[in-house]
């Protein structure tokens, strides 16, 4: 198994009514944040049939 790729998400906290630094950065964040929580979805599911393929042999 490959070894997983290591990423780092910075998350900028801006007081409330001040504006982002810019929307393109706000729509970096979110796809980032959606790539992120894909994933973990994805190995979750992985995961859980693995262990349903491994309980039915």
């Amino acid at each position: 198994m490959a070894a997983p790729i290591q990423q780092k998400l910075i998350v900028e906290v801006v007081p409330p009514g001040s504006r982002a630094t810019s929307d393109k950065a706000a729509d970096q964040a979110v796809r980032a944040l959606a790539r992120i929580i894909g994933r973990q979805i994805a190995r979750e599911q992985f995961r859980t049939q693995q262990q349903r393929e491994a309980e039915d042999q």
